[in-house]
This record gives C-alpha cells, sequence and structure tokens, in this order.
C-alpha cells in the first residue's frame, strides 16, 4: 500500500527546525563494565518544526491527521529538510502536535517526526570516500 502525502494544499513547514538522532545503542550496566548492543540498524531522525496555518486549514489537518495517517501513528510522505535540500521523507508523528492559537486566524503547529529513511551513506560509500580523502 502505497504512503499517504503532506498535502499540497497544507503549508511547508518553516525553515526554522530542529533535528535530533535517537542512539542506536542500547547500553546495560554489568558488575564488570558496560555491555553495549545496536537497537535498530540505522539512527533515528528526529525532526521538530511548526507549520503556520489558517483556521480553516487547520481544521482540515485535523481531520487528514485522524482519517489519513491513524491519529499520527502511520507513516506518510512528507518534505523534509536535510542539510541544504529538502527532499521528500517517510516520517511519522513521535508524539501529539502542539497548537498555538494567539495570532487571530492563524494556528502554528509543532510537529515531532520520525524520519525511516536511511539518507546515511552505506558503508561502501563511505570507504570510497575515505579512500579518496
Amino acid at each position: 500500500m502505497a504512503l499517504v502525502t503532506w498535502p499540497d494544499y497544507f503549508p511547508k513547514p518553516q525553515l526554522r527546525f530542529k533535528t535530533s538522532v535517537d542512539d542506536p545503542v542500547l547500553r546495560t550496566a554489568m558488575d564488570k563494565g558496560h555491555k553495549a548492543r545496536s537497537q535498530f540498524p540505522i539512527p533515528v531522525f528526529n525532526v521538530s518544526f511548526t507549520v503556520r496555518m489558517t483556521e480553516e486549514q487547520f481544521q482540515y489537518f485535523q481531520s487528514w491527521h485522524i482519517h489519513k495517517i491513524n491519529n499520527g501513528a502511520d507513516w506518510f510522505n512528507m518534505p523534509v529538510r536535510l542539510g541544504s535540500v529538502i527532499t521528500q521523507q517517510e516520517v511519522r508523528f513521535r508524539r501529539m502536535y502542539k497548537t498555538d492559537h494567539s495570532e487571530a486566524y492563524r494556528v502554528s503547529i509543532t510537529m515531532e517526526l520520525e524520519q525511516r529513511t536511511d539518507s546515511v551513506p552505506d558503508e561502501t560509500a563511505y570507504d570510497s570516500w575515505a579512500a579518496a580523502q
């Protein structure tokens, strides 16, 4: 089944955003030091940003969020900035969005998204790049 895409009639994310990466290594304290093991094969990137909408757009955003992406539980495609480039990425909501209705007829939605698209070069690409340095 194809993933739902962030609709063109909703505004794009603003350029100011925050990113973080979940630690892929699970560390457990043991009697003789720490044990470390990988939790997942690629890093999970988290992106937080704001989208400004009209009240009407926000009403339909709520409907889209509930009916099209299962209250944010399902993955969907959305334009996300990676470095200096904005590309379509597979994302899902990490937690429920927050709203700010302080401006008349405008809604600011703060979203935290989890990216699952592997945007990190693979080991072969890294080895080739490192050898050329």
